[in-house]
């Protein structure tokens, strides 16, 4: 008798049958687990697979992979769960496609899911969409679709993932043949927003009314095959008659066998682990040279490897020419935020004061001295009002009226009272090329969004995409820039390690597009009475090789100003511009 402890585990593997992984599943757990993604909101699709999706992998390698990629790939057919047993899979069960669609069907109902249904001839989807209410009262179908039995072109691609995205669909069941359905299911992951699709193949004509089932007591025999056969033999005789006994021909030459090994189990179960500590808002993760996390203690008996200033080579870098640049921008306006008036106004606004104090004082003077007709920002708070601030004086000093527009997931109704503002509640990743196509010479693009580098971090989109297609003459603002170093001053005693720096680092080096005006940390470390100079409530921190160990009422800038450089200059740009001995 298996324990519940031993099927729980057991369940967290695959059977390998000639290379396709099947799932030790059952349909309560297959549930379970759509349950489990929808309301994490991870994507997945499950495999129905029966012989023929295993036959037909055996000849097509890709297959093979979409298979092994799914979620969940659930035995469909008695030869398959028979080779899970013989495996040694105990807790393995059938799980066929005409009783998991109505059981997905019924949950769905059960926890208000909505249900698109792709795939089965025309009228098949509506059949199935009506049969599915009279059985599961409450279901909500988000909608419907039929394609055309030829290859989509790439226009009716795109059509048909915006059809299912504008459905809000959480789960997507889908009614081809095999493996036309599995192909599709891999293609839409990523291009529709549904946690989870389903290939269920004839289980839609099955239970639109127009298929037809073998008796029950066929089923559970391994001859449910033969009976689809006889029903329809020139459709289904040459496909049984030549999978069959090469299914069984090499199962006997490479067993079944599962492949939860003793590390896997352990890695599922961390990662398991992991993924029930992330709905909490909690990241646990081991110390590992593979994690992006690094390791403190380390980092602390390794100085040597990691703690020292760098510059991008290739790139025009003069301390003194950023200073007189600032000096330049900053000496019109300076009086206007002398002793920071704006921490009062902002308080008045209800706006958190996240953005530092010196660079606040340059944003104002830059928006001021540059007066750029458009500005876009990536990120928003305090900055916001400080340049709706600052064109509202441009405006009243005759200067072309500024427009500003915010792009930020998390916008607060403060920032969207601001006057000169368009605000776009929107991830930096779903930014419209258009809207910074729009920049031309002399307006700016403000960034100051997560800096973190990983996975699905709209700072891929900023750097790669981006930044690379902006017009020439365009100002670029970074916040939180902090070279000559590649780390943030107080990486040994905090939790996060953004990276951007070396990000940004990597674009400029060789890269004759951009021109550094002035990095704002640089001249923190090299240039500190100078900078006091041109700003004289600049208080310096104390700073030792890049990490800090001041008072943290004193002062350390960490903006940097780029422009985006002509062709004809870009292409005539100096390959290493440092001025001789500069510090760097």
């Amino acid at each position: 008798m298996t324990t519940r402890e031993e099927t729980t585990e057991v369940l967290a593997g695959r059977v390998d049958v000639l290379g396709v992984g099947i799932s030790v599943t059952t349909i309560p757990h297959t549930l379970d687990t759509m349950d489990r993604w929808i309301e994490s909101r991870e994507q997945h699709y499950v495999c129905v697979t029966g012989v023929h999706g295993v036959m037909e992998s055996q000849r097509d390698p890709e297959l093979k992979r979409v298979h092994n990629r799914s979620g969940l790939t659930v035995p469909d057919g008695v030869p398959l769960l028979w080779a899970g047993r013989y495996a040694g899979a105990a807790a393995m069960s059938r799980v066929r496609g005409p009783d998991l669609l109505p059981a997905v069907a019924e949950r769905a109902a059960h926890r208000g899911w909505r249900v698109f249904l792709y795939g089965g001839a025309e009228g098949t989807p509506e059949l199935l969409a009506a049969n599915l209410r009279a059985r599961c009262p409450g279901l909500r179908i988000a909608g419907t679709y039929s394609p055309p039995f030829r290859a989509l072109t790439p226009e009716e691609e795109h059509d048909v993932a915006a059809r299912i995205n504008a459905s809000e669909a959480d789960i997507v069941m889908v009614g081809l043949s095999t493996p036309k359905q599995e192909r599709w299911m891999a293609w839409a992951t990523g291009r529709i927003g549904a946690p989870v699709m389903f290939g269920f193949g004839a289980a839609f004509d099955i239970h639109a009314g127009i298929g037809v089932e073998a008796p029950r007591w066929v089923r559970p025999t391994g001859f449910e095959w033969l009976y689809r056969m006889a029903r329809d033999p020139r459709r289904l005789g040459r496909r049984y008659l030549r999978n069959n006994p090469r299914f069984v021909a090499s199962i006997l030459r490479r067993p079944p066998r599962l492949r939860a090994s003793r590390r896997r189990r352990t890695k599922r179960l961390a990662v398991a682990l992991v993924g029930a500590l992330e709905r909490a808002r909690v990241h646990a993760l081991p110390v590992h040279f593979y994690s992006p996390v690094p390791e403190r203690n380390w980092l602390r008996r390794n100085e040597e490897l990691w703690r020292r200033p760098v510059a991008p080579h290739g790139t025009r870098w003069d301390l003194d020419d950023q200073l007189g640049w600032l000096e330049k921008v900053c000496a019109g306006h300076r009086d206007e935020v002398r002793g920071f008036p704006f921490f009062p106004e902002l308080r008045r606004r209800g706006i958190d004061f996240r953005y530092g104090p010196i660079e606040a004082q340059v944003l104002h003077c830059a928006v001021r001295t540059l007066a750029p007709r458009r500005i876009v920002e990536i990120g928003s708070g305090a900055s916001t009002a400080l340049m709706s601030d600052a064109v509202d004086r441009n405006l009243a000093d005759g200067k072309p009226v500024g427009r500003i527009t915010t792009i930020d997931p998390y916008l607060s109704q403060a920032v969207r009272r601001l006057p000169h503002v368009d605000a776009v509640a929107t991830p930096a990743q779903r930014i419209a090329a258009a809207t910074i196509g729009q920049l031309t010479s002399g307006d700016l693009l403000f960034i100051d969004s997560t800096h973190v580098v990983k996975t699905g971090s709209e700072l891929h989109r900023i750097y790669l995409e981006l930044l690379p297609a902006l017009a020439p003459g365009v100002y670029v603002h970074v916040h939180d820039i902090y070279l000559p170093y590649l780390y943030s001053p107080w990486i040994l005693d905090d939790l996060w390690d953004w990276q951007e720096t070396a990000l940004l680092a990597a674009l400029l080096t060789g890269n004759p597009r951009f021109e550094v005006l002035a990095c704002q940390s640089a001249l923190h470390h090299g240039r500190q009475s100078e900078l006091r100079r041109v700003l004289p409530d600049y208080r310096p921190r104390d700073m030792d090789r890049g990490l800090d160990e001041g008072n943290p009422r004193d002062h350390f800038p960490s903006s940097i100003w780029l422009r985006t450089r002509p062709a004809d200059a870009a292409s005539t740009a100096s390959e290493v511009e440092h001025r001789p001995g500069e510090r760097v």
